[in-house]
Formats: C-alpha cells, structure tokens, sequence
C-alpha cells in the first residue's frame, strides 16, 4: 500500500509491503511492480528478499519411502528443527493409514537426539502409489501441529499402468474408453479372475497380452454415454489368483465437461472454430458469404 497517490518535487513515499512466507525457511525473493505516471521512470521494479527463519518445524518435511516392496517392514526417520526445538516437547500425533506406524521418542533414534520421530512402513501396506498425512502435535505456544507427508510406492507381485482409471473431462452422452495395463513385475504367474466397477456405467472387458515373454493383461474400460452424473469418483476391484496381491483396487475418476465446453462444435465444417458459423464481417464491411464461391466461367469460344 503507498502512503499517498502523488508524490511533489522533492518528495519522499513510502510503500508498505506484508511478506508472507509460507512454510519452510531460507532465503525468499519476491518482486514488486511499481507504475507511475512519470515520463521517466513510467515501470519501477522492487526486489525484496529476507532470511525466514523457522520457529519449529520437520527435516524432511516429506518422508518419501520411493519404491519399496510388498510384504516387508520398512524404516525412514525425521527430526524436529527450528530456533525453538531445544525448548519444544513432540506429545503425540496422528496417522489417518493403520499400515503407517509413528512413533515417538525425546531422546532420539540412532544416535540422534533431533531425529526423535520414527515412520514405519508395516508389511500390510497394499500395493500402489501411496500419499498420506501424518501430524505431530507439540506442546508449542505458537505452532501446536505440524504436517508430515508420506508418500512412496509399494511394489508387489503385479503392476498396473496407469495406477488410476482416469476418464478425465468427458462430454455427457458420449462415451468414453480407458484401458488399463495390468502385467508381472518379476516372475508371477497368474490370472485375473474377475473386474467389478463400483459405478454401474463403467463396464469392463479383460484381454491377455504378452509383453518380454511375460503374459499379462489389459482391461478395457468403457464408460457408457447414459452416465448422467456430474464426476466420476469410484473403484475398479480387480480379483486375482495370487495370494499377496489377489485384490487390486484401482480408483475411478473424471469430470463432465462444463456446459459452454461441452457445446463447442468440434465436427469439421466450413468454419469449424466458430461453432459452425461464418466469421462476423469486418467493421464497416459487408457480411461474410457461408457459400463457396463458384469459379468464374470460362471465356465464350469465338
């Protein structure tokens, strides 16, 4: 906010700036456009930066596991940090996932006083990629929760690709088909006994391929142009034979394409980018003829 809309000959201004940092410290940068009706000096550029400096907080704030395999424990740790962490107690915390085990401990784990929280990834996690919020809680006078991400993949017996059934934006009364690639990740042998939708207008049909002389499958599925809803939000269970992975779910997706979107005229034509209608005529000039024009007749014989 400036202090005042002119400033005379001579004068000083004085331009109030709020800095918001977000999360995380370090070192910010931030720009500031200034215009002003001086000939001179019509576009002013401000760089402000400063040094954020965090009270308390979580290294890593994400605790990535990247690709890990089905049916085993597996061990990341974080540490609290911050100006204020000598003096912050952890009390507690939150994990929405039973296959994501916290645990706590003031004097620290492997030899680290700071790293004091340690996130366990339990044999029970089903394959796929995964992404979860865990929340600390502290005795903090200011900051009473702070946010962990967990995030990572899960690789077991069998893979899929895409992970998600994603319709994306769809027209209402057209339907639409996804295709889902399901195959080995080593050496697994198996079948794929059944595919149900949760949602009764996507079907699905199963086709055996062979890719590195590993059979797999591909899953065909078809959304049916009755689908009256506004979004697609459902699972694609896939039954196996397997004994670890013998139930796969994979989530359904996707959103109806506004109505102005959905009404655009995408057939081709003699003006196909103006929803099927000649161009407006130019200022002035006479409208814009729809028909083709004819080539002129060849001149009489003499």
């Amino acid at each position: 906010m400036a202090s005042a809309k002119e400033i005379p000959p001579g004068g000083e201004g004085k331009i109030d700036i709020t800095f918001k940092t977000g999360t995380g410290s370090g070192k910010r940068e931030k720009h500031i456009a200034v215009t002003t009706n001086d000939p001179d000096s019509k576009n002013i550029s401000l760089t402000i930066s400063t040094a954020v400096v965090e009270k308390i907080g979580l290294s890593p704030d994400r605790v990535n596991f990247n690709q890990v395999k089905k049916g085993q424990e597996h061990v990341n740790y974080a540490s609290i940090s911050g100006e204020d962490k000598d003096t912050t107690k952890l009390t507690g915390f939150d994990s929405p996932n039973p296959s994501i085990k916290v645990e706590i401990n003031p004097k620290g784990y492997e030899g680290n006083k700071d790293q004091q929280i340690k996130i366990t990834l339990l044999p029970t996690m089903r394959a796929g990629r995964f992404f979860e919020r865990v929340t600390i809680h502290t005795d903090h006078k200011e900051i009473k929760d702070i946010a962990l991400n967990v995030s990572g993949e899960v690789t077991g017996d069998i893979s899929l690709m895409p992970s998600q059934l994603h319709f994306g934006l769809f027209q209402a009364g057209q339907p639409a088909d996804r295709v889902i690639t399901v195959k080995p990740t080593e050496n697994a042998v198996f079948k794929i006994l059944e595919v149900k939708s949760s949602i009764p207008e996507v079907t699905t049909s199963v086709e055996p391929v062979t890719s590195d002389n590993k059979i797999g499958y591909q899953i065909h599925a078809h959304l049916s142009d009755k689908f009256a809803g506004d979004s697609l939000k459902g699972t694609l269970t896939i039954k196996t034979d397997l004994k670890n992975d013998g139930i796969l779910e994979v989530e359904i997706v996707g959103r109806k394409l506004p109505p102005a979107a959905a009404g655009a005229n995408t057939t081709p034509g003699p003006f196909p980018f103006n929803n099927g209608q000649p161009p407006p005529a130019p200022a002035g000039g006479p409208p814009v003829n729809p028909q083709p024009v004819k080539p002129p007749a060849p001149p009489a014989a003499k």
